[in-house]
């Protein structure tokens, strides 16, 4: 690599480090998997830290998880209606209010259902608002909408993190 690493098997022979590995995304989400939410096409974490105390903070994966903290591993529940919870591991659900289209961790509506859109892309959709996760980028926070039509700024994919029952893709 361009420190001069020779890696076999993913360990360097001269060193011991461990090469870093791309991400996988899930192309399923089971009960008690620890992913982080991410938008791929522009390498944005979903948090639970707020902007502006009412947007979530985006937090870069373009060049791996090391920046990523409890806030933005988010352990998955899968609901008897098949749809999906997620708690963060500093104990904040992503949920929506009533109103608002923030994100808000004592909202009511706490449920979302995936619509495949390819192999670990989802579009991920409040069950009482209708409204679409969504990385903001022009405001550079998440957010949700309803759009007419959806495009890269809706497509998420969950990444599983140690600690989690999945151990990558599929």
């Amino acid at each position: 690599d361009a420190k001069g690493h020779s890696y076999v098997s993913g360990t360097c022979t001269a060193c011991g480090d461990v090469e870093k590995q791309a991400p996988t995304a899930l192309t399923e989400l089971k009960n008690g998997d620890v992913v982080i939410i991410g938008t791929p096409a522009y390498s944005m974490a979903l948090s639970t830290e707020k902007v502006s105390n009412y947007y979530n903070k985006g937090i870069s994966y373009e060049n791996g998880f090391d920046d990523i903290t409890d806030s933005e591993r988010f352990v998955v529940t899968v609901n008897s209606d098949g749809t999906y919870t997620f708690t963060s591991k500093t104990g904040d659900v992503i949920a929506m209010a009533s109103d608002y289209a923030s994100l808000n961790a004592e909202g009511q509506h706490k449920t979302w259902t995936l619509e495949a859109k390819s192999a670990g892309v989802f579009y991920v959709k409040n069950v009482g608002r209708g409204n679409y996760l969504e990385w903001y980028a022009s405001k550079n926070n998440w957010s949700t909408y309803n759009p007419d039509q959806l495009s890269d700024l809706f497509e998420i994919s969950f990444y599983a993190v140690s600690g989690g029952s999945s151990s990558g893709g599929n």
